[in-house]
């Protein structure tokens, strides 16, 4: 399914996984509340791609079980300097990808409803959002590779139950904030700081190249 350019005011609810695409040069948007579902266990995912989403009082998106992936979508808060609610709540043991996303000002980026509910997230940014990743009962997150950038001191990339597993590797933060906040990292998440992700990195070329790095000339 193909957006054209342009502003998409209606709601969309879509009851089984499919692609969709907006147009990368001109710009989709689409204001409406999105509502999709899916079976876990249908083996579909549905993409959704080069879209803009602009929401306030209602999340941009609610996922109602299946798999969905986002790649090259940005969601935003419709008032300018104002903070929206949620822009994606995850229930209904959905499975969420993030690649290359943008979500901004909003009380949580994404929200994990559910512990059966996993997120994916890959070289996205979370900006001006009181917490990026919010798991309040548990669910799966691996997040890698991502960048923080919050507003306020009390900004918080990811605010985690204990009862979270998933892993957490090479993601910075800049401006205000912080990636944990209080709490330490729950014991089912595997942390890697972004300088130790680098070091990894390194290690691995190291070994492949017999241990002799290329100097330049």
């Amino acid at each position: 399914m193909n957006f054209v350019a342009g502003i998409h005011p209606s709601a969309l609810e879509l009851p089984h996984p499919l692609e969709i695409t907006g147009s990368a040069e001109l710009g989709t948007v689409l204001s409406g509340h999105i509502v999709l579902r899916g079976a876990a266990t249908a083996g579909r995912v549905g993409v959704l791609r080069h879209l803009r989403f602009s929401h306030f009082y209602n999340p941009a998106v609610t996922l109602h079980g299946g798999s969905w992936r986002f790649e090259d979508c940005v969601i935003d808060s419709s008032r300018r300097n104002a903070r929206s609610c949620a822009g994606i709540v995850v229930c209904g043991g959905v499975t969420l990808e993030l690649n290359n996303c943008t979500i901004a000002a909003a009380s949580a980026a994404v929200n994990l409803c559910e512990a059966g509910c996993e997120l994916r997230a890959h070289s996205s940014t979370f900006r001006n959002v009181r917490s990026a990743v919010l798991c309040e009962r548990g669910g799966t997150v691996v997040v890698d590779a991502c960048r923080f950038e919050g507003l306020t001191g009390s900004d918080v990339g990811l605010r985690l139950s204990a009862d979270t597993v998933g892993e957490v590797r090479g993601n910075s933060v800049t401006r205000a904030g912080a990636l944990w906040g209080r709490l330490a990292p729950p014991t089912g998440v595997v942390f890697i700081d972004a300088a130790a992700a680098d070091d990894d990195e390194l290690a691995v070329v190291e070994a492949e190249m017999g241990g002799m790095l290329l100097q330049p000339p």
